[in-house]
C-alpha cells in the first residue's frame, strides 16, 4: 500500500501538454497503453516509449531512469533493472549500447528501472536496482565450483563472506555472514548496510589490491532453495566452502577498466493511463525521490538497517534525482525529507496533540499526549508505545505505558539514555481490563534516538 506521514509536504507542479508534467523531482507522463505489454510478458512494460517519450521534453543528461506505473499490478517482482549500455570490462557483462532505441540521443543513458506498488519509496529497493548496473554478474558457480540457490542467482550475489550485500540472491541485507568460533555464523548488518566489496570493485570504487578474499559456502540452498531468507541471528551455517579472489575473477574475465561512477543522474517517471496525477499523488511521489537523494547525506536509514545509494558507497557515489526540462524552467521546491515529523492522525484511532517526532536526542525528556477516539470498545484504559529497535530483541524494546482516563485523554512522557541509541519502528497499542495481547494500531518508522 502506498502511505505517506500526514506532514507530506505540498509542491509546485507544472503542466507541459495534456500528457505531461512535473516537480521538482517527478516527471508525470499519462500513456494509455503502457502495461499492455505486462499481460503477455510479466516484464513487457514499454519502458522504451515513456523513456522516448520523456525525452522529448526534459534533457538527455540521465544515467537511469526510474519508471514507476501509477496502477497497482501483480507482478512476481517488486523491482527490476534493465541495462541499457554497459562499457565496463571485466565484470561479467557484455559491452552493449541500446541507449539510442530508448531515445537518448547522447548516448547518455545507461539503465532503466520499474518499481511496482509502493516499492520505490524504499532506499533499500533504489540502492539494489542501482548495483544492478555493476553487478552480480560473475559466474560463481564456476568460480567456487558450487551450485547456484536462491532468488534468480545468476543475477545476485551468492551465500559469501566479507560483509553483507544489497544485491544478494541468499540472504537479505540485514544479514552477513560472520566468523565464529565454530565456523561461521549469520550476524546483523550494522546500519546502513553497505555494498560488498566485489561490488565496488565492479563498480571502480575499489581498487583490486584493496579487494578481500572471500569464502563462498558450497551449500548455498541451506535457507531456502529459491527465495532470499533472512535466518536467525546466531544461526550456523553448514557444508563445506570455497575461497576466492579478486584475481581468480580477473583470470577468468579480465581485469575490470571503464568509467567509474561519482554521480548518478536519475530521473523519476511515473506513469499514469487515464489521467494525469493530482496534486497530492505529485506531492506523494516527489517527496520519496527526493527523499532517495539524501540531500543532506545522512544516509536517512531505514527501520532495516537499510540507507541511501550515497550510504551504500561511503559516501563515493552520489545520486541526483533534480527534473530538468528542455523548454521550461525548473522547479526546485525546498523541504525536509531528514527526521520528517509524522502526522498527529497517522495512528489509527488515536489524535496526539501534536505532530509525532521522528528525531529524539538522548539526555531530553518528551512528551506524547492526546486523545483515543477507536470506537471498537468502550472501556479502553491503557495505552503503550512500544519502540522497536533495529536487529534488537524484545529485552531492546523501549516501553512506555500511559492510563487512558475517562475523557480518553491520555500523557506519556519520559528521555533516552546512551544505551537506546539507534532506528526503530514505534508501535502504538490500546488495551482495556482483562484484553491480553493486542495488534499495533499503527507502525511509524524510521524513529531515530541519537
Amino acid at each position: 500500500m502506498r502511505i505517506a506521514p500526514g506532514t507530506l509536504p505540498r509542491v509546485a507542479v507544472a503542466r507541459l501538454s495534456d500528457d505531461v508534467q512535473y516537480s521538482s523531482h517527478v516527471v508525470n507522463i499519462m500513456m494509455p497503453t503502457f502495461g499492455d505489454g505486462f499481460f503477455q510478458d510479466d516484464h513487457g512494460f514499454e519502458l522504451q516509449a515513456v523513456s522516448q517519450r520523456f525525452y522529448q521534453d526534459f534533457e538527455d543528461s540521465y544515467d537511469t531512469l526510474a519508471i514507476v506505473p501509477e496502477a497497482n499490478y501483480n507482478a512476481p517482482y517488486s523491482a527490476f533493472h534493465r541495462n541499457v549500455r554497459n562499457e565496463v570490462r571485466g565484470i561479467g557483462l557484455t559491452l552493449m549500447d541500446n541507449s539510442s532505441s530508448y531515445g537518448s540521443a547522447n548516448r547518455r543513458l545507461q539503465g532503466v528501472e520499474l518499481y511496482v506498488g509502493a516499492d520505490f519509496t524504499r532506499a533499500s529497493s533504489t540502492s539494489h536496482e542501482l548495483a544492478h548496473q555493476w553487478g552480480s554478474y560473475l559466474d560463481w558457480a564456476r568460480l567456487a565450483s558450487i551450485r547456484r540457490a536462491g532468488h534468480q542467482p545468476e543475477a545476485h550475489d551468492p551465500l559469501w563472506s566479507v560483509g553483507e550485500t544489497l544485491i544478494g540472491s541468499v540472504l537479505g541485507a540485514s544479514r552477513r555472514v560472520e566468523p565464529a568460533t565454530d565456523g561461521w555464523r549469520i550476524g546483523l548488518t550494522p546500519s546502513p548496510a553497505r555494498l560488498h566489496p566485489f561490488t565496488l570493485y565492479a563498480m571502480g570504487l575499489l581498487p583490486k589490491e584493496a579487494v578481500p578474499t572471500v569464502t563462498v559456502f558450497d551449500d548455498q540452498a541451506q535457507f531456502s532453495p529459491t527465495l532470499v531468507s533472512t535466518p536467525g541471528l546466531g544461526t550456523l551455517l553448514a557444508g563445506g566452502e570455497h575461497t576466492v579472489t579478486v584475481f581468480n575473477v580477473i583470470g577468468m574475465n579480465g581485469e575490470r577498466s571503464g568509467p567509474v561512477p561519482s554521480v548518478l543522474q536519475r530521473a523519476t517517471i511515473v506513469v499514469s493511463r487515464d489521467r494525469l496525477l493530482s496534486a497530492r499523488e505529485m506531492d506523494y511521489w516527489t517527496y520519496f525521490a527526493a527523499r532517495i537523494e539524501d540531500p543532506a547525506g545522512t544516509g536517512v536509514p531505514s527501520v532495516e538497517g537499510v540507507g541511501s545509494f550515497e550510504a551504500a558507497t561511503s559516501g563515493l557515489v552520489d545520486v541526483r534525482s533534480d527534473v530538468r526540462p528542455l523548454r521550461a524552467a525548473p522547479l526546485g521546491d525546498l523541504f525536509d525529507v531528514d527526521g520528517r515529523w509524522f502526522g498527529r492522525n497517522d495512528v489509527r484511532g488515536v489524535a496526539f496533540d501534536s505532530a509525532i517526532n521522528s528525531q529524539y536526542r538522548v539526555g531530553q525528556n518528551y512528551v506524547w499526549s492526546g486523545l483515543v477516539k477507536a470506537t471498537d470498545r468502550s472501556d479502553l484504559d491503557q495505552i503503550l508505545i512500544r519502540l522497536w529497535k533495529y536487529g534488537g530483541t524484545s529485552s531492546d524494546a523501549i516501553l512506555m505505558w500511559g492510563r487512558v482516563d475517562a475523557r480518553s485523554t491520555f500523557r506519556l512522557e519520559r528521555g533516552f539514555d546512551e544505551s537506546q541509541r539507534g532506528v526503530y519502528e514505534m508501535e502504538v497499542f490500546l488495551f482495556w481490563p482483562g484484553s491480553g495481547p493486542q495488534y499495533s494500531r499503527a507502525d511509524l518508522s524510521p524513529i531515530i534516538i541519537e
